[in-house]
Formats: structure tokens, sequence, C-alpha cells
């Protein structure tokens, strides 16, 4: 159980609502007052297992938005996440746990699409160049047959790192299954 970081929850809305992304407060009691418990899917769970499941205190956290907004509004998603980090002067950790391509079996769950390969390679290749800007220019019709998850977050990852002087670098990649 990760309780929710109420206080950067509120700046992030507040920075949002000045660089016009919409957004809502998700977790509501019956009253629709703020509650600190909101249920999470695996791409929270998976990462959250493995950076804090055992820590005393469990770290605080805040899921943010998804991929029914526009891709500018997904960038300015992240611009308005690095600055409610700021303004909490705190340390604020940001996880974009996501897959890749879906699509590179051809006996994998979701079927077989050559362009989850070449996703993956330009993803991989934008990130070798410092280069998320990239994204910004990719059509949906293609980054959706590639069959991904990681479009979206990855604009407001780029949005985050925008903020500042930070530097892209690929660690690692592989496509152990039908997935990358």
């Amino acid at each position: 159980l990760h309780p929710v970081d109420m206080p950067l929850a509120a700046h992030i809305a507040l920075a949002l609502n000045e660089l016009d992304v919409p957004n809502v407060v998700a977790s509501v009691d019956r009253d629709f007052n703020p509650v600190s418990i909101f249920p999470l899917d695996f791409a929270a769970i998976i990462p959250l297992w493995f950076i804090g499941a055992r820590w005393d205190p469990p770290p605080h956290v805040v899921v943010c938005p998804n991929d029914n907004v526009s891709k500018a509004r997904l960038f300015r998603a992240g611009g308005a996440i690095a600055i409610a980090a700021a303004r909490t002067q705190r340390r604020v950790g940001v996880i974009c746990s996501v897959d890749h391509g879906h699509g590179h079996q051809l006996d994998g769950p979701y079927g077989f699409s050559p362009t989850s390969a070449e996703y993956d390679e330009e993803v991989c290749q934008a990130i070798k160049d410092n280069a998320l800007n990239r994204l910004r220019r990719w059509r949906r019709d293609w980054v959706e047959s590639a069959m991904v998850d990681s479009y979206w977050p990855l604009l407001i990852l780029h949005g985050i790192l925008s903020s500042g002087t930070f530097r892209s670098e690929l660690l690692s990649y592989e496509a152990p299954t039908n997935f990358g």
C-alpha cells in the first residue's frame, strides 16, 4: 500500500492548470473529497515493488496524465510536474514504467507488427541522440500500429527533462518476448 503524496499532487494540479492541461482529482470519497489511497495498475505496481515495497514507510506516490490528451498537452504536463517538484523543494523521483512495441513475435498475444521493431529502434535512437523532441513529430497511427504503451509517458518525460539541463542516456534495451 502506497499513500498518495497529497501536497505534491496539489502542486501538480495547480501547475497543470497554469499550463492549460486538463486534470482531475481522481482519488475521491463518496462526497468527492480527495483521499490518499488510489488503486494502481501494473505500470505503477511493478516499479514500486522494486523501489520501495519493503521500505518503512513506503514511498508516497502520484499517478499522472494518460494518453487521452494531445501530444502538446502531455509535453506541458511534464513541464508542470517539473514545476511542481521544484515548488515542493523536496527530492522527487519520476518513473515512466512502460513497454515499447508489443508485436515482436508472430505467436505473441497481440500478434505481429513490423512497426514494433521500427518504433523501438526510433525510441532507442532518440534517447541515444538526446533528442526526445523527435517524438512530438511522430504520427499517432504509426505509434498505435507499433502496439506500444511507452509513447505517451515518454512525451511527459520529455517535458520534465526539457525543464532543466538533463541528458538522456540509453542504458539497456531488450525484446525478450513479444514486447520491447
